[in-house]
């Protein structure tokens, strides 16, 4: 299965995992400000988002990383060069 994605939605989800990343730092702040949380309360608030931030470089990291390799798969088809298989 070949999943293609326009420009608009790559720009969709790359703003998406941006304002999930935006989000939990924001709700962490709130939190802070808003409920003054004890220390473990403070490390739940600051490990989740941490994760979110993780999880959402990893996934532009990958997303990145598949798209430049279909695009030398593009060029090297372009150009005639095939791999040889022994």
């Amino acid at each position: 299965m070949s999943t293609t994605f326009t420009p608009t939605t790559r720009r969709r989800l790359g703003f998406g995992l941006l304002a999930l990343v935006l989000l939990a730092w924001l709700a962490v702040a709130a939190g802070y400000f808003l409920l003054a949380p004890t220390t473990a309360q403070w490390t739940v608030m600051v490990t989740v988002a941490a994760v979110i931030t993780e999880a959402s470089m990893w996934i532009a990291i990958a997303w990145l990383g598949f798209s430049a390799l279909r695009r030398v798969s593009l060029l090297a088809g372009l150009f005639g060069q095939t791999r040889k298989t022994p």
